[in-house]
């Protein structure tokens, strides 16, 4: 029944959406509605979450990149920062790019602090950086690949943390 009473609100059957989102009490209204309509059937939680990703094609394509372009992405003499070794992360950046700096200080810290190691590329100093960023399909600076997955544009630091650590 409360199936039924939200749908109703949301599709204006009973004229209750109009207006439904002009006014906090309207919004917190349809929230209480969705909370217990949850609390209710929380079935309707794992159905949404169950089945195939819709990113799935996606993330197996990002996969297949990565594959192609580890030896480059990943070669422990790539310029970055962190202990010596195979890079865990590596930062596509450029010289005028003032997230890209921001984003690199926050990861100098994180690096001193968890012994990670970053590859830093600088898409603007060479082509053939450039024409890698391209290859992966990357658009957005700064971005990130991790050997599991990339990352398109500035994130927060504690989100890559989150990545790295799972």
């Amino acid at each position: 029944m409360r199936t039924l009473a939200l749908g109703a609100m949301l599709v204006g059957g009973s004229g209750a959406a109009e207006g439904l989102f002009d006014a906090s009490r309207d919004r917190a209204a349809l929230g209480a509605e969705l909370r217990a309509l949850l609390t209710e059937e929380p079935d309707i939680v794992a159905k949404a979450l169950s089945g195939p990703s819709p990113y799935q094609d996606a993330i197996a394509d990002d996969l297949a990149l990565i594959g192609r372009e580890a030896a480059i992405l990943f070669d422990p003499a790539r310029d970055g920062f962190g202990p010596a070794g195979r890079p865990a992360l590596v930062m596509f950046t450029a010289s005028d790019c003032a997230s890209c700096a921001t984003a690199e200080r926050d990861l100098s810290a994180l690096a001193e602090a968890g012994a990670l190691r970053v590859a830093v590329i600088r898409v603007d100093e060479t082509p053939k950086d450039a024409a890698l960023m391209g290859r992966l399909g990357l658009d957005l600076l700064p971005s990130y690949v991790l050997p599991d997955m990339m990352v398109r544009g500035d994130v927060p630091v504690f989100v890559l943390q989150r990545y790295l650590n799972r």
